[in-house]
């Protein structure tokens, strides 16, 4: 569904949405203010709702991201104002989904010299704040932020874990795609076939690795704009969508949009 940008009049840029714990419905980012109540078994039940904050603190926040966890919807909500991030309850009542018990966190979304999104390790949601390079010689500016949203929603942990990494010297990589395995944080680089792995633990040591096909297979082709991957115990499921138009597809690359990345 990420693949299918116009799904339901959706406007936003990433398809943010989550699925609910038993499969029912799922719930789309629609617009900064409004989600999208969609279940495949009845559509008449499909309908827009309104974001309502209660508090007026929050009242001009905006959406930034949802999930589930422990059976409740959670709305990531966004200051206007200084980017700050809070978690609400989401509570659907008729055509509205109202924002309540609303969590302040210390998180600030990055907009410029770097990304900041919702990921997922073994123990639930996280927040991630990364640059795309390594190669600033100002340690702050190739430093990344990790948030354990769940141990702030279950025992108010509001403590960012900070990566600071060592300088790059290659000026071709773009750094993008972070996902979690086994205390082990891996980027995808846009432009070629290599992953960056980043140890959670001790040192953060950095180690850039280079993907292979197996023997006869190809490559994904590096034209694919955007990766959505769902972690395993030992592998990675990773779905390529938006392939640039016109682009060129190498002769040991493909257009396959589902790839099992094996993880060592």
């Amino acid at each position: 569904m990420r693949d299918v940008r116009s799904f339901t009049g959706i406007n936003s840029t990433q398809n943010i949405f989550a699925v609910a714990p038993n499969g029912e419905f799922i719930i789309f980012k629609k617009t900064s203010r409004e989600l999208y109540y969609f279940n495949p078994n009845c559509l008449e039940l499909n309908k827009i709702l309104t974001l309502v904050c209660l508090d007026e603190l929050y009242r001009d926040d905006t959406i930034f991201d949802l999930f589930f966890h422990n059976s409740q919807l959670i709305i990531v909500l966004q200051n206007s104002a200084d980017n700050s991030i809070s978690f609400a309850l989401g509570s659907i009542e008729e055509e509205l989904v109202i924002a309540t018990e609303i969590k302040t966190s210390k998180i600030i979304v990055k907009n410029s010299g770097g990304f900041s999104k919702i990921i997922n390790d073994e123990l639930g949601p996280v927040f991630i704040s990364f640059p795309s390079t390594f190669t600033d010689c100002n340690v702050r500016r190739r430093t990344i932020e990790i948030f354990h949203i769940g141990d702030f929603l279950t025992e108010n942990f509001n403590q960012i874990k900070r990566l600071p990494i060592e300088q790059r010297t290659d000026s071709d990589e773009l750094w993008c795609n972070p996902f979690i395995s086994r205390n082990v944080l891996y980027f995808f680089n846009q432009y070629n076939q290599q992953l960056l792995t980043i140890s959670a633990t001790d040192r953060h040591q950095c180690k850039t690795l280079q993907t292979r096909p197996l023997p006869g297979g190809k490559y994904p082709c590096r034209h694919f704009v955007h990766r959505n991957i769902i972690v395993f115990e030992d592998f990675a499921f990773v779905f390529f969508s938006q392939l640039i138009e016109s682009a060129k597809v190498g002769m040991y690359e493909s257009t396959c949009q589902a790839w099992k990345l094996h993880l060592k």
